[in-house]
């Protein structure tokens, strides 16, 4: 990785916070390689463009996160910043396409489908890194953030229709609250994951997450 540091230098000021700092920048890196070397007896994998991608996939993030119409796309608008820096550090531009393919297709409320195995890795890997302890961590600190409630017995489908965009983008992110999130995303991503060592790790991480909602769900309301 340390090849890549003038990249994660000129990545670490497009960042903002909301979870989507350096730390998971790096867990999601850590991720997609080991997925990769589980899956790569099965497959061609052009390690340079997982791992760039990984390092770039959420360059967009801190502009989206400031963004209050629900127009803006991190993922699209990410991927046409990665050119610029890639461009700039002197990638051919046949790796640079592959690398804004993979960066288009991560995020888990886009149009854009992965296809090809590196797409394939990297959404698998950015979206373990919301599942099991470190998912629940990364809920509270997103809830600490905009001061919401560490839990919210509101109805999930009164929710939808109350507080999200047609895209599950929150209008008023101040009423959420890590449990919700949970119902709306995280419960569901264990069923959307592409590679068979991911899907492995998604089962584990799902039922800790599962189990801590229902117990802190159990303590609010008296049982435990």
């Amino acid at each position: 990785m340390d090849r890549y540091n003038d990249i994660i230098i000129e990545m670490k000021k497009e960042l903002g916070s909301r979870g989507h700092d350096i730390d998971h920048i790096l867990r999601v890196y850590k991720l997609a390689v080991s997925i990769a070397n589980k899956e790569k007896t099965n497959y061609d994998i052009d390690m340079e463009v997982l791992e760039l991608s990984a390092i770039l996939h959420d360059i967009g993030r801190k502009k989206e996160d400031e963004d209050k119409t629900g127009k803006i796309n991190h993922a699209d608008i990410g991927a046409d910043m990665a050119e610029i820096l890639l461009k700039d550090k002197g990638y051919t531009q046949d790796k640079i396409n592959k690398i804004k393919s993979c960066i288009r297709s991560h995020r888990y409320r886009g149009n854009n489908i992965p296809k090809k195995i590196e797409e394939k890795i990297l959404f698998d890997a950015d979206k373990l890194d919301s599942l099991g302890a470190i998912g629940v961590g990364r809920c509270f600190m997103v809830a600490a953030q905009f001061n919401q409630r560490i839990y919210n017995d509101t109805s999930v489908n009164e929710y939808i229709k109350t507080n999200t965009y047609e895209n599950m983008r929150l209008k008023d992110p101040s009423i959420h609250a890590p449990n919700l999130e949970y119902e709306l995303k995280m419960k569901n991503i264990k069923d959307r994951l592409f590679t068979e060592s991911a899907k492995e790790i998604a089962e584990e991480r799902d039922e800790f997450m599962k189990e801590f909602f229902d117990r802190m769900k159990d303590e609010i309301n008296g049982i435990k």
